[in-house]
């Protein structure tokens, strides 16, 4: 079905929407492109609803990888990869012309904003977040709508959150499953490398035995020769 100026609206704000937290942990320069496409083609989707040509977003692609790998020295990474998937989404945006298009660019943005808990785990954006979630949800409902349907039809904005809601609550007890079930690891299982440095201290994991297995070395780190003059007291050592 092809896509509504109502329902490319809902998609484009859902997408921004997901953008805004990454606003505050990713380098200015990543984002002027992929919200610069996302700004222009919201203002002439009405009267250009078709896909740009496949030439133009070619050079977008090349443009948004030369700016990431410019900005960020790398294209590996947590903050490379979310700079990516931002302007993947902003791609996505010049080609979208059916509900299903609309559909997976509002669930691409989910895993966008998931994304932004990667780089900071405060409790704003956990209320952020949830809040976000619902009008996702609430835009996805909207997509389900046929493009040609009564505005009567529709439905009203308190429906539409109490859906929301409802899909969300829906999904907590599967969360808390999840959450009790699979294990946490402590490091990602894409094992992608991230601000590696080197630590002292304990191990995460221990062996009985391991500790006794330690002993002090008395190997001699240096010996100093002092040639010329008295030997300095120990003070001055």
């Amino acid at each position: 079905m092809n896509l509504s100026t109502a329902a490319f609206r809902w998609m484009l704000a859902t997408v921004a929407l997901a953008i805004l937290p990454h606003t505050f942990l990713l380098p200015w320069e990543t984002l002027v492109l992929p919200l610069a496409v996302l700004a222009l083609r919201g203002v002439t989707y009405a009267w250009q609803p078709r896909p740009w040509p496949l030439l133009i977003r070619a050079g977008l692609v090349l443009l948004m990888l030369i700016g990431v790998f410019v900005s960020m020295g790398s294209l590996i990474g947590r903050g490379p990869g979310s700079a990516m998937l931002i302007g993947m989404m902003a791609l996505k945006a010049t080609e979208a012309a059916t509900q299903r298009d609309a559909r997976v660019g509002t669930t691409v943005a989910m895993f966008l904003l998931v994304a932004a808990f990667l780089g900071n785990q405060s409790a704003l954006l956990l209320v952020y977040g949830a809040a976000m979630s619902v009008v996702m949800f609430a835009a996805i409902e909207i997509y389900s709508r046929p493009p040609d349907a009564p505005a009567e039809s529709g439905l009203s904005l308190p429906r539409l959150v109490r859906l929301a809601g409802s899909l969300l609550l829906l999904a907590v007890p599967f969360a808390l499953l999840f959450l009790v079930l699979f294990p946490r690891w402590s490091t990602p299982l894409w094992g992608m490398p991230e601000q590696r440095s080197a630590r002292t201290g304990m191990s995460d994991t221990m062996e009985p035995g391991s500790i006794s297995e330690l002993f002090l070395d008395d190997t001699p780190v240096m010996r100093v020769r002092f040639a010329d003059g008295e030997i300095p007291p120990p003070t001055e050592r």
